[in-house]
């Protein structure tokens, strides 16, 4: 739970303004997005009791083919609770939607992490997230 509260707590060290925009990013921008991780990182090792999950929250947008960042891990080389943080926020933002994009339906949803396993997913994980969906 605690991994799931603070994996994007790298986010207070980017402006509001970006945070918060409805319209595309621009490549400036999106490099100070994906600074995340590394900040959060930082941050986590920095408190005791949150330097557990330190690994967890910079590997947490890396892809299981490799194209994620901030280091283009892949595969099992990324950490396991990584991998299903990624499955379950990518479950988060699907279900609830954002400004520039809809919300999902479960089936859709599901759908789309077997669209993406194997390559933003852990394919097991997938799988385990896609079953639980289907239920």
């Amino acid at each position: 739970m605690l991994l799931i509260n603070l994996h994007d707590i790298g986010n207070i060290t980017i402006a509001k303004e970006i945070l918060q925009k409805n319209s595309p990013l621009s490549p400036q921008e999106w490099e100070f997005i994906k600074k995340h991780p590394e900040n959060g990182y930082r941050i986590a090792r920095a408190i005791d009791s949150f330097a557990h999950i330190a690994d967890a929250i910079l590997a947490h947008h890396e892809k299981w083919d490799g194209s994620g960042y901030p280091y283009g891990l892949k595969g099992n080389n990324i950490p396991l609770l990584s991998r299903i943080l990624a499955a379950a926020d990518a479950c988060e933002v699907m279900s609830s939607g954002r400004p520039y994009k809809k919300k999902m339906s479960r089936k859709d949803i599901a759908a789309e992490l077997e669209k993406e396993s194997g390559k933003h997913f852990d394919p097991e994980v997938a799988e385990v997230v896609r079953v639980i969906l289907n239920d």
